[in-house]
C-alpha cells in the first residue's frame, strides 16, 4: 500500500514488479495506467492485462468520465501505449482544445500524422502563448519538413517580440544542413542579445555544398558577423 502511492516512480514500480497480479487492488492497478511515469504504465498495463481487463477501454472510460483535462490527458496518452489507434479527427480536435494539457496532448500524438493541410494550424500554435504549446508545435513542424518552407517562418522572424525571433531560428535551424548555419548567421545579427547567443557557434556541414541561394545568403550574412576569424574563415 505505501509503495503504490508512494511519491517516487521506481517505488510505484517496484509495487507493480514484486506483487502478483493477484495480490494488487484493482482500483490501484487502474489508477497507474495514466500514472506520470513510463515504466509504471508499462508494468499498470501488464499487470492489468494480467487481471483480464482492457487498458484501452479503462483509458476510454477515463477521458469520457472525469473532469479533469490533465487526468484526461494522461489517459489519452495511455489509450495510446496501450496500441489505440486514436482517430485523427479526434487528435485535431485535441489541438484544437481550449484547455492547454489536451491541446499538448493533441500535439504530441499526431506529430507523425502530421498532412499538408496543418501547416497553418501548427505554424499559428508556434505563436502560442503557452511555450509548451508552441514547443511541440514547433517539434511536429520540424518531424515534417516538406510540408512548410522557410518563408512561412518569416513573420515570426520579424515579429518585434524576441520570444517570437527565437522561435523562428529554432524552426528554421531544425531544417538542418547550410539551413541551420544561416538561421545562427542571422541570429547574431539580432538586435536581442539572448538570440545572439544563440547563434554563436555555427557549424558548416563537412561534406557538402550549399545551394547557390544559400551560398548568396552566407556571404552576405558573414561579412559583419561578429564571430571569430576562425569560425569565419571555417564558414568561408
Amino acid at each position: 500500500g505505501v509503495l503504490l502511492h508512494a511519491r517516487a516512480a521506481n517505488a510505484r514500480v517496484l509495487a507493480l514488479v514484486r506483487l502478483s497480479a493477484d495480490q494488487l487492488p484493482a482500483a490501484d492497478v487502474e489508477r497507474l495506467l495514466i500514472d506520470s511515469s513510463v515504466l509504471v504504465r508499462w508494468w499498470a498495463r501488464r499487470r492489468w492485462a494480467e487481471q483480464g481487463h482492457d487498458a484501452r477501454a479503462a483509458c476510454r472510460r477515463m477521458i469520457a468520465e472525469v473532469t479533469s483535462p490533465s487526468i484526461q490527458a494522461r489517459a489519452y496518452i495511455g489509450l495510446a501505449e496501450a496500441g489505440e489507434s486514436i482517430d485523427r479527427e479526434e487528435l485535431l480536435g485535441l489541438v484544437d482544445s481550449d484547455e492547454p494539457a489536451l491541446k499538448k496532448v493533441g500535439l504530441k500524438l499526431i506529430a507523425d500524422r502530421v498532412r499538408p493541410e496543418d501547416k497553418q494550424l501548427l505554424l499559428g500554435l508556434v505563436a502560442d502563448d503557452h511555450s509548451r504549446v508552441a514547443r511541440l508545435a514547433s517539434e511536429a513542424l520540424a518531424a515534417n519538413l516538406g510540408i512548410w518552407a522557410l518563408e512561412d517562418v518569416q513573420p515570426l522572424k520579424q515579429s518585434g517580440d524576441p520570444i517570437m525571433r527565437r522561435r523562428a531560428w529554432w524552426l528554421h535551424r531544425s531544417r538542418g544542413g547550410w539551413d541551420a548555419v544561416i538561421a545562427d548567421l542571422e541570429a547574431v545579427h539580432d538586435p536581442d542579445g539572448s538570440i545572439v547567443k544563440l547563434g554563436r557557434s555555427p557549424r558548416p556541414p563537412m561534406y557538402f555544398a550549399p545551394s547557390v541561394e544559400q551560398q548568396s545568403q552566407v556571404q552576405v550574412l558573414l561579412v559583419d558577423a561578429p564571430l571569430s576569424r576562425e569560425v569565419k574563415l571555417n564558414i568561408a
